[in-house]
């Protein structure tokens, strides 16, 4: 799939700031619309946009913002490791060095209480082809 060509996005944001990914969505909880999706984000935004803007695109429902809740992150789909915990980085900090612009990634609930720990958290790859 040409993700460039198919992606969607905000459109505010400039051509030249925008990195492209195919988004697969949580095997945990399904959403109504449980398809990948080429999306484009800006690379100045921090990773916690980032993680709400894909949920919000991809349908899926996400309550990062209540306390005890399941918490949605970002995992790199190659390798299946969690991008970051810290949802304050910047996602443009990451290209070259983690992911690559076209990469796909996985939006995949992580436990409250694992997301709160700093430990190396990882998801099964070959289960989101």
């Amino acid at each position: 799939m040409k993700i460039k060509g198919k992606a969607v996005g905000d459109s505010r944001v400039p051509t030249a700031d925008r990195l492209y990914f195919l988004i697969h969505p949580p095997l945990t909880k399904p959403s109504p619309a449980n398809e990948s999706r080429p999306i484009y984000l800006s690379k100045d935004w921090s990773i916690g946009k980032a993680t709400d803007y894909c949920a919000k695109r991809l349908k899926i429902d996400n309550q990062n913002n209540q306390l005890d809740s399941p918490k949605l992150r970002l995992f790199v789909q190659e390798t299946g490791e969690l991008l970051t915990h810290d949802m304050d980085s910047i996602l443009g900090s990451f290209v070259n060095d983690c992911i690559i612009d076209g990469d796909s990634l996985v939006l995949e609930f992580i436990d409250f209480e694992i997301a709160k720990q700093c430990g190396s958290v990882r998801i099964d790859p070959d289960k989101y082809n």
